[in-house]
């Protein structure tokens, strides 16, 4: 879907109307339409999904270990945080100006803003989520077991004979905890190994490109072989590879975006 907009000629979305400055929401109406249908629905379903998420594991969580129902009668204020902080953070996206071209063929959260108001946020979401769940999980085998151990009598057996069904008892219940929390095991997991390989992949790889700010060489060098060269790309990229990232990485990344 992102490569969709970049059919034919790639500088249409990735310049501005000048042609040398980067394409963003005020000065490309290509990238404003892929900001819109893309990179502003990834910014709220990112949220929208993390925050429902965070929802249902708190709501097990409450169920197993508290035995409350807490959300029960808090559908309303459900709804207006776990839809309204997506809307929010979409719309400072937009107000910010900081959705524009970086990288590949996709008009994202610019580097600048993109750890502030994207991966800090929703990692203030997913790792205590995560946390609480592996609380839950832990809670929920160790009640299994301690149940199975009083109803079988564990006490009246050798000493031998105990360690031995013990061990059996935990390896059963472990699994049957697991059972009963996969899908939400599952789910944690996801948007963790997802936001987590999309956070490195910004932070190690594509923000290099501020780094040629510094070296105003590199800058020069290319410029001076696109001219010579009359915009021979493939012979220049040697110019720029230090700080390029890595064309089978920029796909995954455009892959994990969409699992977002």
């Amino acid at each position: 879907m992102t490569s969709f907009f970049a059919i034919g000629n790639p500088e249409r979305l990735q310049c501005s109307s000048n042609g040398v400055s980067p394409a963003e929401i005020g000065n490309n109406a290509l990238c404003a339409a892929q900001v819109l249908k893309l990179g502003a629905i990834l910014v709220f379903s990112s949220f929208s999904t993390i925050l429902w998420s965070c929802v249902l594991i708190l709501n097990l969580h409450f169920n197993t270990v508290w035995s409350s129902s807490f959300f029960a009668d808090k559908y309303i204020i459900l709804n207006i945080i776990c839809w309204g902080i997506p809307v929010a953070m979409t719309c400072i996206a937009i107000g910010l100006h900081a959705l524009k071209f970086e990288f590949s063929s996709l008009c994202l959260i610019s580097i600048e803003y993109i750890f502030k108001i994207y991966f800090y946020p929703l990692a203030a979401i997913v790792c205590p989520s995560f946390l609480i769940h592996v609380c839950t999980f832990f809670y929920i085998a160790k009640a299994a077991i301690k149940e199975k151990l009083e109803s079988d009598h564990i006490q009246t057996l050798s000493a031998e004979n105990t360690t031995d069904i013990q061990q059996g008892v935990n390896h059963r219940h472990i699994v049957a905890a697991v059972k009963i929390q996969w899908r939400a095991l599952l789910l944690t997991i996801l948007a963790i190994s997802t936001i987590l390989f999309y956070w490195l992949a910004y932070m190690i790889q594509v923000s290099n490109f501020t780094n040629t700010e510094k070296d105003g060489n590199i800058i020069l060098c290319w410029i001076e072989c696109m001219l010579l060269s009359k915009g021979d790309q493939d012979k220049c990229y040697q110019f720029a590879k230090s700080w390029l990232p890595s064309f089978p990485l920029m796909v995954t990344v455009d892959i994990f975006a969409s699992l977002i």
